[in-house]
């Protein structure tokens, strides 16, 4: 549960779909996101595909993740993830997605001069996820903060190369 838990925040933003660019604009950086979130309810070989196209080969994944339950201390947890690791992982989170509502909002996006690389500070919200081996009933809900970096490949595709994250994850029953 952790371990696709903690590469959520990252798969969700590497999943938007490839487009040829020649620099980042705001407007694409926009369409990455929405895009990405609209991936999660694609079949899997579908989202799969976006995910490992729209991922630089470089990615980092950092998060820390403070998980709280029910009657218990909250349990913080650090983790780090390359493409591969998180891209392993990608069936679980993917199918953890299908009953979630998922919303994010923009903070500020940062072009760099000659358009081939952007800083985002975002943050995702995240309702009804559902947790492996847990009874129907039970879901988390989740909030990140995250600061992403975006960078064209030399085919001109907009691809994740870096993403830090602070997620607070909740178990809550389904209402």
């Amino acid at each position: 549960m952790l371990r696709s838990l903690t590469l959520l925040a990252a798969l969700l933003i590497a999943a938007a779909p490839a487009m040829a660019e020649e620099a980042i604009t705001e407007d694409s950086v926009r369409a990455y996101y929405k895009e990405s979130v609209d991936a999660y309810k694609l079949p899997f070989a579908d989202y799969y595909k976006k995910s490992d196209e729209t991922t630089a080969d470089t990615f980092i994944s950092m998060s820390k993740l403070t998980i709280e339950m029910p009657g218990q201390p909250p349990v913080e947890k650090m983790d780090r993830k390359n493409k591969a690791e998180s891209l392993a992982a990608a069936q679980q989170g993917h199918a953890a997605m299908q009953t979630a509502t998922l919303e994010y909002k923009l903070n500020s996006i940062k072009i760099s001069e000659d358009g081939k690389s952007a800083d985002v500070s975002d943050v995702m919200t995240i309702k009804g996820m559902a947790v492996p081996g847990a009874p129907a009933d039970v879901a988390m809900d989740a909030a990140g903060f995250c600061n992403d970096r975006l960078t064209l490949s030399a085919a001109g595709v907009l691809q994740m190369s870096a993403s830090s994250c602070n997620v607070r994850m909740g178990i809550v029953k389904r209402k």
